[in-house]
């Protein structure tokens, strides 16, 4: 047709858009190579985050490893002192009682050698210092055995002695050699657990760096709380660290002042018992006037002996808590009167007062017997007890014109074992015992002393609303002649004691040592008028138990005395429930004869 311009069209004029022969684009193919690689990465580092906790893991239970392995080398160090203890007991005392803790104590000694012996295995490191422990350990436990199954002569004893102790002093040398590859090991450790807790740390951000980028708007919800975790979970892991090193110490520290407080409330008490009974026994036997001089000397050291042995277990019932105030009301002039006929001679200068207290009399005496004896021992030998009401309280003043006490030196001669004067005598624990008294009575405690003048000590206590009655003097008794007394007790050398007291006094006694020995003494017609009943027969505490039923099988019941070395809290209560007289082991042989005369008259 004329005009027409129009021309087919060319297939390939304008090439056409076709997808590709696979039917993905070019953007498609970089959106599904970058999401393969996003997921490849995720998926590799989700693999190294679990190499990591199983790394962390593995560490964690080396330390655990390490920390059993440091509570195993305590435990070492403390059985080898548990059964040198033993040994020397028995050795020194022919007494079998002391076998038992030295078998305890090399059991446990070699219960935790083996236990160290397998942690060796894991940390070869360890090795030599577990070696040398167990060949040092059998050479000295071979050495503390030999004594006690030939019991050689005094001479080759001291010599036997003396060698087993130089070879547990060098096992414990060894074992502190060995605490200090465990702590080191311990340490690396903890360094181990930092150094895997940081890379897991730097792995767990890229891993949330990641899915920040696949989520996108949860970013900063994610990374709030990862920032959340990480601070919780350093802090729980600090204070995990903290609770087991504390944890060691205190098991340490707990394990041996148990052990003190438990062999010190009755174990130690009963030779004491029997020493100061015997020594009262013999004082009445001896007319030679050098014997009594001897005589009176070893009565002023055994009571040297009971004040210090009195002293260091106060301390322990103090530190572990176990003070329990008895509040009453009482008069203080009967305090003070009692420790100026303790230190005769003017060496105490009491001023009268009619002041009454609200407290424990018993701690308020103890305090102040304590102020006194330091203020005679450093103030020059002499010192004044005042007191005056103020408000609701009492202050009472326990003075001395010596040198005084420096500034410098005032905050520390109230802790334990502290002494100014390094050639006075004591044990640096009186001041120590008040400060502990103070708090357990809740009273104000002070100390002036400006240094070369002289030194106040100061007690608050509370003052009573009412009057407190006074305590009536004692009175001399005239002895038991004529009473008849039966003595339970399965400690033989108390039993014998307190019955030699007993009949020096002019009473019949007969002892029993159990429930069944002392039936068979009432069996054979033998009527006591006093028992004098030890609490602990046979390991328990049922002396009283066994008291009534001796009194339920007589028509006329007789009176009661407990006598015991116990003195934890419930023990007390347990004793002044009973409605029996009691005294505390060691008994003074005037406390125990004034008491039966009283109750047989």
């Amino acid at each position: 047709m004329a005009g027409a311009s129009l021309e087919e069209p060319q297939e390939d004029a304008v090439p056409a858009r076709m997808p590709a022969a696979d039917g993905w684009s070019r953007s498609e193919r970089l959106m599904g190579l970058a999401a393969a690689l996003l997921a490849a990465s995720v998926l590799a580092m989700v693999l190294a985050l679990a190499s990591l906790v199983g790394q962390r893991t593995q560490v964690q239970q080396d330390q655990t490893e390490a920390r059993e392995a440091r509570l195993a080398v305590y435990g070492l160090m403390q059985g080898s002192i548990d059964a040198e203890t033993g040994q020397r007991g028995y050795l020194l005392t022919n007494d079998r009682q002391f076998l038992p803790q030295y078998e305890a104590g090399r059991a446990q000694a070699m219960r935790h050698l083996a236990r160290l012996r397998a942690t060796a295995v894991r940390y070869p490191e360890l090795a030599d210092d577990v070696e040398g422990a167990e060949a040092l350990a059998e050479r000295a436990f071979l050495q503390l055995a030999a004594p006690i199954d030939r019991r050689p002569p005094p001479a080759a004893l001291r010599e036997d002695l003396r060698d087993s102790k130089a070879t547990m002093d060098e096992l414990r040398d060894q074992a502190r050699a060995l605490l200090h590859d465990v702590e080191i090991l311990l340490e690396a450790t903890r360094s181990a657990e930092q150094s895997a807790t940081t890379r897991l740390y730097w792995l767990g951000g890229a891993l949330a760096l990641f899915a920040m980028i696949a989520v996108g708007v949860t970013f900063l919800a994610l990374h709030r709380e990862r920032q959340t975790w990480l601070d919780t979970f350093g802090a729980l892991t600090a204070a995990r660290d903290a609770a087991e090193d504390a944890r060691a110490r205190a098991a340490a520290s707990d394990l041996a002042k148990t052990r003190f407080l438990a062999v010190a409330s009755h174990d130690m008490r009963q030779p004491l018992h029997a020493l100061t009974l015997y020594l009262s026994a013999l004082d009445r036997r001896i007319e030679n006037p050098e014997a009594r001089g001897i005589l009176a000397k070893m009565e002023r050291a055994t009571d040297s002996m009971i004040a210090m042995f009195s002293t260091l277990l106060d301390l322990a019932r103090i530190q572990a808590g176990a003070v329990d105030p008895d509040i009453t009301d009482f008069a203080l002039q009967d305090v003070f009167d009692r420790l100026a006929a303790e230190n005769p001679n003017g060496s105490v200068e009491v001023e009268e007062t009619a002041i009454e207290l609200h407290s424990d009399a018993v701690l308020i005496e103890r305090a102040l017997r304590n102020l006194v004896t330091n203020a005679i021992k450093h103030g020059g030998g002499h010192a004044r007890l005042s007191a005056r009401a103020i408000g609701d309280r009492a202050e009472i003043v326990v003075s001395d014109d010596g040198p005084g006490i420096p500034p410098e030196d005032q905050a520390r001669v109230f802790d334990e074992f502290v002494r100014l004067d390094s050639r006075g005598e004591g044990l640096g624990l009186g001041l120590a015992i008040v400060r502990g008294i103070a708090r357990a009575l809740e009273m104000p405690f002070e100390l002036q002393s400006d240094g070369g003048a002289g030194a106040r000590f100061i007690l608050r206590p509370r003052l009573a609303e009412h009057a407190a009655p006074s305590i009536a003097p004692e009175t001399e008794h005239q002895g038991l002649a004529g009473a008849t007394a039966l003595v339970v007790d399965d400690e033989q050398l108390a039993r014998e004691a307190v019955a030699r007291s007993l009949g020096d006094l002019g009473a019949k006694v007969r002892v029993a040592a159990n429930e069944t020995e002392a039936i068979q003494v009432l069996d054979e017609g033998f009527v006591p008028q006093l028992l004098v009943m030890d609490l602990r027969i046979d390991g328990d505490l049922r002396g009283i138990d066994v008291a009534r039923r001796l009194r339920a099988r007589l028509q006329a019941p007789p009176h009661v005395i407990v006598v015991t070395g116990d003195t934890a809290a419930d023990t007390l209560t347990l004793l002044q429930d009973s409605g029996f007289a009691w005294l505390i082991k060691p008994v003074n042989p005037r406390d125990l004869s004034h008491l039966a005369a009283q109750m047989a008259g």
